[in-house]
């Protein structure tokens, strides 16, 4: 069984585009329950690694019709998959500055 401490992360800070960002979402449990872990895009990577999955997230560039406003805030997803059959679905959302 894994149950996370936290299935949402919202980051306060600001950041540029391009810039690497490292999360840690906690679990509790054997890792070994878990089969496989897709990020939802290609900006970001996963793994586990002790008991969290760690995430690796490279900031986008704002869409161009968004760069007026400012600031921009993306929410990703990390689908973790478990060998039960279940889906824990994982987001985290970023402020991205022009």
């Amino acid at each position: 069984m894994i149950k996370f401490e936290k299935t949402k992360i919202a980051l306060d800070e600001s950041y540029k585009p391009n810039q690497s960002i490292t999360l840690k979402f906690p679990f509790t449990g054997d890792s070994n329950f878990i089969s496989s872990i897709e990020p939802s895009c290609g900006c970001s990577q996963a793994k586990i690694q002790d008991n969290n999955i760690v995430v690796n997230y490279k900031t986008d560039k704002i869409p161009y019709h968004l760069k007026d406003k400012g600031t921009y805030s993306p929410t990703k997803f990390i689908r973790v998959y478990l060998q039960s059959g279940e889906l824990i679905v994982l987001s985290f959302t970023v402020k991205i500055e022009v």
